[in-house]
Order: C-alpha cells, then sequence, then structure tokens
C-alpha cells in the first residue's frame, strides 16, 4: 500500500516543474534527520513541510525523495511522477538520474529504525526491482563507479545520512528486498543502452556511423543518437544485453569480413570501451 502525494496534501501550485525521466539501476537509502517522536496523525504536516523546504528553501524542483516511509512502516509518495516510474529525484549529487531515492522519516543517527519500517523499505525496493529489472542484492555501474545497488546517501556523498543505525540495516534490506523481487538477472537480458529505462535499437547508417534509437515509455522511439563512426567494416551490429556482468547493456559486432565477434563493452557514461574480440 502506498500513500499519494494527494493523501498528504502536496500542493501542486508551488512544483517548479514537471518530473524528468532517468534510469533505476538502484537505489539510495536516506533519512530525513528530523524528529522521531512524531504521531501518525502528524506525518502529512511533516511531509509538507519537507515538500516546502525543498521547494521554496533549496529551490529544488519538488520535494527530493521519490518515497518516504514513517516509523509505522507507511509508504508515501515523493516527487511527482508517479512511482512506477524511473523519476530523477534530487536525493543525491551526481546519481539522481539513475537511482530512486528512499528516505525514513527520522534520524536514525538517534534511534533504531522500526522492524515495520525497514520491512516497507525492502517491499518498496523489491516492487522497483521487479519493474526496472535490478538484483537488490547485487552490483551495478553508476556514472563509471562500481557499486552495490542498494547504498546508502553516505557511500555516494559526504554526508553522515542515513546515520548508523539504519545504514547497519543496508544488508538486511539488501536481502531481504532480493528475497521479496525474486528477481534472476540471468534470465533477462536489459538492452538498455542509453540509460532511459527501455529497450534500445541499434542501427547502421550508409556512412558507417553506429545510431542508437532509445525507447521512450509511450512505445515510441527517439531520433537516433550517434554513438560513433568507423563502423561500415561490419555486417552486424546488436544490442546484446550485459555480456560482461558489469550492469550496463554491452554491444556485439561482427567484422564482415573476417567474421570476427567483437564485444564493445558500455562505459556507463554512454560511451563504448574499445572493441576486444570473443
Amino acid at each position: 500500500a502506498m500513500n499519494s502525494r494527494a493523501s498528504w496534501g502536496a500542493n501542486e501550485a508551488i512544483r517548479r516543474a514537471q518530473p524528468s525521466m532517468g534510469a533505476v539501476k538502484g537505489v539510495v537509502v536516506h533519512h530525513t534527520a528530523g524528529t522521531n517522536n512524531y504521531t501518525p496523525a502528524q506525518v502529512p504536516a511533516i511531509l509538507r513541510g519537507i515538500y516546502a523546504f525543498h521547494v521554496k528553501g533549496r529551490k529544488w524542483n519538488d520535494i527530493a525523495y521519490n518515497a518516504l516511509v514513517d516509523k509505522w512502516g507507511r509508504v508515501w509518495e515523493g516527487r511527482y511522477g508517479g512511482l512506477e516510474q524511473p523519476v530523477a529525484g534530487a536525493h543525491t549529487l551526481g546519481y539522481n538520474g539513475h537511482t530512486m531515492g528512499i528516505s525514513m522519516m527520522g534520524d536514525y543517527g538517534q534511534s533504531k529504525p522500526s522492524t515495520a519500517a525497514l520491512d516497507a523499505i525492502a517491499r518498496i525496493i523489491a516492487w522497483k526491482a521487479s519493474i526496472h529489472q535490478f538484483t537488490p542484492n547485487g552490483a551495478t555501474n553508476l556514472y563509471g563507479r562500481r557499486s552495490p545497488v542498494v547504498v546508502g546517501h553516505r557511500n555516494v556523498g559526504q554526508t553522515t545520512c542515513p546515520g548508523t543505525y539504519l545504514y547497519a540495516k543496508l544488508p538486511w534490506i539488501r536481502s531481504r528486498a532480493a528475497a521479496l523481487s525474486g528477481y534472476l538477472p540471468s534470465l533477462t537480458l536489459s538492452r538498455d543502452i542509453d540509460h532511459g529505462g527501455g529497450s534500445d535499437v541499434l542501427a547502421l547508417d550508409a556512412a558507417g556511423r553506429l545510431q542508437v534509437l532509445g525507447a521512450r515509455w509511450d512505445g515510441t522511439m527517439a531520433a537516433p543518437r550517434t554513438m560513433g563512426a568507423g563502423w561500415s567494416a561490419f555486417d552486424q551490429v546488436l544490442a546484446a544485453g550485459d555480456v560482461d556482468s558489469d550492469g550496463d547493456a554491452d554491444i556485439l559486432a561482427r567484422h564482415a569480413a573476417t567474421g570476427r565477434l567483437l564485444l564493445y563493452a558500455n562505459t556507463s557514461r554512454g560511451g563504448l570501451a574499445r572493441g576486444r574480440v570473443v
């Protein structure tokens, strides 16, 4: 069960922009660092306060987090755009485009999180894993850096967030989420070359340039984007999925004259490593 923005009284008039879509390759766990002494009835007002601070104080477009969890394990929709969508938040500088941000309400440098709240976070992560096809207890590449799929804010920023007690529970959260999701990465090959969230199409044009056509969420394709020239020697180019198991979709290409198959690894920054014969 998830509580909508309307349920906590989000004033859509103060939101500064429409949501931006990214991709969900991982999850960053936060705490709000606010009071732990709140009642169930006070939660909507606390959320409205966080929202107002982020928009009016920080000048961000919206509340930073994609989802928030109170100490009773109730899930609240954060940033506008739909929890099932890959909405880019403002929760972790440099990582917002490829991660989901979940924040537990309270200060968990001071108090231990409740079992209900921990289980709720694990359930959200499991649910998102089933949609976006990632492994909660696995590893991925985030902007060229190898990382666990589920991290604490302190792992990717200069902060003590999400607090000592919540941070210590991340191994349990990863394990619980993996058990709930039942997602086996070996059974699927994501062909998301551009990290847009859908399976993309590759094409070679007459000039020997490699083009990627990104899949959009409405079922259409984006305009072709050139990934490089000099591909005229190849007769087959395929978005092959994550061949080298680093969390990014790679490219296989067959050399027309020799029949050699080359792997071009995705660098996770929209580029390709040098080809190697496989």
